[in-house]
This record gives C-alpha cells, sequence and structure tokens, in this order.
C-alpha cells in the first residue's frame, strides 16, 4: 500500500468537507485502501463518498443548496459563485453583441461586394463598347 496515495485521499476529503459544517464523518478505511491501491491521481466526488460509512447524514449537507454556504468557509464560496455568476452574465451578453455586430458587418460586406461586381460589370460593357 502506498501511504502518499493515502496521504494525498485524506487531503481530497478535507479539501472537499471542508466546505461543509459537516459534523462528523465516518470513513471506512477498507474502502480507501481498495480507492488508493487504483492508482488515481485525482478523485471524484463519487469515489470520496464511497469511502464514507454515515453517507446519509453527509449527503444531506452536500446536496442541500441552502446549507452549502454555512461552512467555515461558506462566505468565501458564496463570493465566488456570485463572481462566477457576473462574469458568466457580461461574458455572455459580451458574446451576444459580438455576434450581433458579426451579422451586421457580414450584410454590409455582402453589399459592397455586390456593389463592386456590379460596378466592374458595368466597367467591361463600357469597355466592350456598349455604350
Amino acid at each position: 500500500m502506498r501511504w502518499g496515495g493515502l496521504s494525498q485521499l485524506i487531503n481530497q476529503m478535507q479539501k472537499l468537507f471542508s466546505q461543509y459544517p459537516i459534523s462528523m464523518c465516518i470513513l471506512d478505511s477498507y474502502k480507501m485502501v481498495q480507492l488508493v491501491e487504483m492508482e488515481l491521481e485525482r478523485y471524484s466526488k463519487d469515489d470520496l463518498l464511497a469511502c464514507v460509512s454515515n453517507i446519509n447524514a453527509v449527503t444531506e449537507w452536500l446536496t442541500n443548496p441552502k446549507k452549502r454556504f454555512t461552512g467555515p468557509n461558506g462566505p468565501v464560496l458564496a463570493v465566488i459563485k456570485l463572481q462566477t455568476a457576473w462574469r458568466r452574465h457580461k461574458a455572455f451578453t459580451a458574446y451576444n453583441q459580438l455576434k450581433f455586430l458579426m451579422a451586421k458587418a457580414t450584410v454590409i460586406q455582402r453589399k459592397f461586394r455586390l456593389h463592386l461586381i456590379q460596378k466592374s460589370t458595368k466597367d467591361k460593357v463600357k469597355f466592350m463598347g456598349g455604350e
């Protein structure tokens, strides 16, 4: 068994569970050792939760959105969530504005190309002695 892998697994669990005000989390050491033996670099949330014995109490905190921002890092997580939503909104509106302007520029380009084609056709007709 790799002690470094077990340490990494415990650190990832601590990082996940420190975001929530979970009073007690009971871990199954046998499942943790099995997970470490898979030798993954990063464990998914489901992998980490598979090692928890009192999964019902823990998932109550993880799935309830009202309780997400009540932990010790709650205000920081709330600010990050608000910043993410605001940046997404700003990027989406900028994208829509760019899409609108690109559509208008395409119309102008088409009209100008049509104008150039008409002008060159008139010049060709004039050069051949049509007028």
